[in-house]
């Protein structure tokens, strides 16, 4: 399976409350740091900038690598059609 694609930044939140709940964000500059209970995962990207807040598109490796960092990728596939 190729790595092309796109997920929206909101549909990337939505997957997160689902899978990991009480995770939190810290937006810096240029990405976002994803933080659930102690462990950080740094440099997601926060999308184009221009863009409304959250509809951004993610390449689907980022979102992909996310998950799988957290060890909840089987949840994030069944949130994110993509990912399967």
């Amino acid at each position: 399976m190729g790595t092309h694609g796109q997920v929206l930044l909101n549909d990337v939140f939505a997957a997160l409350d689902e899978c990991l709940p009480g995770w939190t964000k810290i937006e810096g500059r240029h990405n976002l740091s994803i933080r659930f209970n102690s462990a950080t995962y740094p440099g997601f990207p926060s999308g184009a900038h221009g863009k409304r807040p959250g509809r951004a598109a993610i390449q689907k490796g980022h979102v992909r690598d996310l998950f799988e960092f957290f060890d909840v990728i089987d949840c994030a596939k069944k949130q994110l059609q993509i990912l399967r």
